[in-house]
């Protein structure tokens, strides 16, 4: 044991902290569960035209309520495309997948 003026050949020990953690935490849509047109909201792909295609989302991992599912833009579902196309196959009455969409997307194959 050294004496207290004395140096030991230990590693200093640091105190870690971890990075900081963002609140703004991004989740996954679970499943779309209607499609609408907006014409309150305009578009701002689209020169802001008015109406606004809109995806009601339920989210993964995020408690049911008032924000959960929710009405999202489509330009904010380019994420779940897979989940935008079946939807809109399996529902072909409802508003039509949006023209800007696969642009969004980077798919080629995106239905339109």
């Amino acid at each position: 044991d050294p004496l207290p003026d004395q140096q030991t050949d230990k590693e200093p020990s640091f105190d870690v902290q971890p990075p900081d953690v963002d609140d703004d935490t991004d989740y996954a849509i679970e499943s779309i569960l209607d499609v609408r047109v907006n014409n309150d909201e305009r578009d701002p792909l689209l020169r802001n035209r008015k109406g606004l295609l809109q995806y009601l989302c339920k989210w993964k991992d995020y408690p049911e309520g008032d924000d959960n599912p929710s009405w999202e833009p489509y330009m904010n579902v380019v994420g779940a495309s897979d989940l935008v196309e079946a939807y809109h196959n399996a529902h072909p009455t409802k508003p039509k997948l949006h023209k800007k969409f696969k642009s969004l997307t980077g798919k080629q194959d995106a239905v339109v």
